[in-house]
């Protein structure tokens, strides 16, 4: 098994990529809509 991504729910994605990007500078991956991928594993 091989650990790949931290999966975390929001119930604001608009916040939550704003928040992601400018105070941890994530930068966004893959936009799906209600899927996102960030820099990292992180998956919203």
């Amino acid at each position: 098994m091989k650990y790949t991504s931290t999966l975390i729910a929001e119930k604001d994605m608009e916040k939550s990529k704003r928040f992601y990007r400018d105070v941890l500078g994530l930068n966004v991956v893959a936009d799906f809509g209600a899927n996102v991928t960030l820099d990292g594993g992180v998956v919203l």
